[in-house]
């Protein structure tokens, strides 16, 4: 006979020496084993394991406290199950907040692009209407044609910023959609999937997530849009070559 575990020992027996005086503990560990028929296997691992600790190379015999250490290994072990389910249920709250994350930071970038695409033509519209205070020229319109062209490019620029920066976010946001996905499968390999579909609250709080994203993103492109219009309104207004009062007189 031969029992594999911690430890490996290989009987032979002897019938006619052979004693019962441990037959009461292996049945309790043999009737607690298969107690539960979705678990025998591990049961059995842990069994094999422990009853090696007290087992001697020459005699199979079990004294009575192979059963209780049996029972608190198997305590362990569903402790440390259950760490495991704990740490993989945290990686997926973390997983999923990373792609959430991404998507936050690619909604900053947009914002930010927009504050740069501003600032820029801020700035060089007060810089031509300072140059044309200190050239003594008539400030009854702050940029001549030169700037007024200049400026013209910046918006047109602006305008081309804004498509690049959209093209970008939409991608980001789909790349965070098949990453969601990614992460979503890669658990259900893990753990069972209707579980995953527990913890994730079947996909909701993602959804809500991407709907915010979609709205904010909207705002961002009106908003982008809007200071576009009034730009070209303030240039045109203040210009000594293209001027609403020009266009429709």
């Amino acid at each position: 006979m031969k029992l594999k575990g911690h430890k490996t020992y290989d009987y032979e027996l002897d019938f006619s020496t052979f004693t019962t005086d441990s037959i009461n503990e292996y049945r309790k560990i043999y009737e607690w084993i298969y107690a539960d028929k979705e678990k025998i296997e591990d049961k059995l691992g842990i069994a094999r394991n422990i009853i090696g600790f007290y087992l001697k190379k020459d005699d199979i015999k079990l004294d009575n406290r192979a059963f209780p250490s049996i029972l608190s290994a198997n305590q362990l072990y569903i402790k440390g199950n259950l760490t495991k389910y704990l740490d993989s249920r945290n990686k997926i709250y973390e997983q999923v907040e990373q792609v959430t994350n991404k998507i936050n930071a690619s909604l900053d970038t947009f914002l930010g692009n927009f504050q740069k695409s501003v600032f820029v033509f801020v700035s060089f519209y007060l810089t031509a209407f300072v140059v044309k205070i200190f050239s003594k020229s008539d400030v009854s319109t702050a940029i001549g044609k030169e700037a007024t062209l200049f400026g013209i490019g910046i918006l047109l620029l602006s305008v081309i910023f804004l498509l690049f920066s959209l093209v970008v976010l939409n991608s980001d946001l789909k790349r965070a959609n098949e990453k969601y996905n990614l992460v979503k499968k890669r658990f259900e390999d893990i753990l069972n999937k209707d579980d995953v579909e527990k913890i994730l609250n079947s996909d909701s709080e993602f959804k809500k997530d991407i709907e915010f994203y979609e709205k904010r993103r909207c705002r961002f492109i009106i908003l982008w849009l809007s200071t576009i219009i009034i730009l070209v309104c303030i240039l045109f207004s203040t210009s000594d070559y293209i001027n609403f009062k020009y266009l429709f007189e």
